[in-house]
């Protein structure tokens, strides 16, 4: 398993990556669904304040101190540096639980253009959004890589060996998950090359949309295709739309655009691998 996630616009959203033992969101249920799960969360980062996307950390909180599992494991929650209501739930998580929580907690607030260090050298870059609230947040994790330099290609392995390391690799920053959060389109390049995107995808159609809020399909899939994005996953569905009828336009767009993709259904929790 890569990423457990939930997702149903309105209700609640939340994706667990497993490689680096994040979280993106904490919506409601994330605790009841990931159980044992929620101690090899090390940092959850907030995209936006809105309620579906932040009520399920009290309980994720307690549930750390007070269930059967490493209670004395580090928690850091990063989160929109402005976000009137995130300061609310956090404010609501110190007054009940603040002299009860015996591990250590720590609230981070952040902003566009910051970079978190991950496990093993990965960082989180932090990137802005569209979407109406104070400020709203997307994020990519990203990886060093490296590649052997195109005027060594075809070369002998032991001429290879002989060659220092600098000589012989380019070194580029590879995206290995990106994540849109609540958003409008923005400019494909904060994506491009992704290994993985999830990426909100509300509305079925355009004309759905009342306001700058949340992407359409087509707008998605264009993106996407801009990117060049390896595996795209679709989120925030509106609960608008039976699940019957989502598959259609979305195999339908998909095939227009040459795309790999999934989706997270939202009457269940989905495991990608």
């Amino acid at each position: 398993m890569i990423i457990k996630a939930y997702s149903k616009g309105l209700y609640s959203n939340w994706y667990f990556y497993a490689p680096d033992r994040v979280m993106f969101d904490c919506g409601e249920g994330a605790a009841l669904y990931l159980r044992a799960g929620i101690f090899a969360i090390e940092k959850i980062f907030l995209s936006h304040g809105h309620i579906d996307h932040i009520t399920g950390l009290p309980l994720l909180i307690s549930l750390r101190q007070s269930t059967k599992g490493d209670n004395a494991k580090p928690l850091s929650i990063y989160y929109p540096r402005r976000d009137r209501s995130i300061a609310l739930i956090r404010e609501t998580v110190d007054r009940m639980m603040g002299n009860h929580v015996k591990y250590p907690l720590e609230w981070i607030p952040i902003a566009a253009g910051d970079r978190i260090e991950l496990r093993k050298g990965r960082i989180c870059e932090v990137i802005e959004v569209v979407h109406p609230c104070d400020q709203p947040l997307g994020y990519r994790i990203i990886e060093s890589r490296k590649r052997l330099k195109e005027v060594h290609a075809g070369k002998p392995g032991h001429e290879l060996a002989a060659m220092p390391d600098d000589e012989k690799f380019d070194y580029y920053d590879a995206k290995r998950l990106c994540y849109s959060g609540d958003t409008m389109p923005i400019d494909p390049r904060e994506f491009e090359d992704a290994d993985i995107l999830i990426h909100d995808a509300t509305f079925l159609k355009a004309d759905d949309r009342e306001g700058p809020t949340h992407c359409s399909l087509q707008e998605v899939f264009d993106l996407a295709h801009e990117a060049r994005v390896k595996r795209l996953i679709l989120a925030h569905i509106s609960p608008r739309y039976e699940p019957r009828h989502v598959v259609g336009p979305l195999i339908d767009e998909a095939e227009s655009h040459g795309l790999n993709y999934e989706w997270i259904p939202y009457h269940r929790v989905t495991e990608f691998a």
